[in-house]
């Protein structure tokens, strides 16, 4: 029962944690029915950009990375990863009209 607690308690801090810091696909996503800009996995290429420290390439998404980039990398890839069957034909339909 102690462990249980323990274990509970630990993933709230976590979560609220990850939410403090934000979450880059949270952040791209009202972005995302903007012409042009970057949407099949937006919220890891934005970490990882931010992570190279690539500011041609964050240019693209205009708006601001998050504070801690390293640590926001996997919880985005697994983010972008569960609405990739949303975002890809979108992201396909823009092709198509180039």
């Amino acid at each position: 029962m102690r462990q249980s607690s323990f274990a509970l308690f630990l993933l709230i801090t976590i979560a609220l944690s990850l939410g403090y810091v934000g979450c880059a696909t949270v952040r791209t996503m009202p972005t995302l029915s903007s012409y042009g800009s970057p949407k099949v996995f937006s919220g890891t290429r934005l970490d990882y950009h931010a992570v190279t420290e690539n500011t041609a390439a964050l240019g693209k998404f205009k708006l601001e990375a998050p504070t801690y980039p390293l640590i926001d990398l996997p919880f985005s890839a697994i983010l972008d990863t569960l609405i990739l069957p949303v975002i890809l034909p979108v992201a396909t339909y823009e092709l198509i009209l180039e």
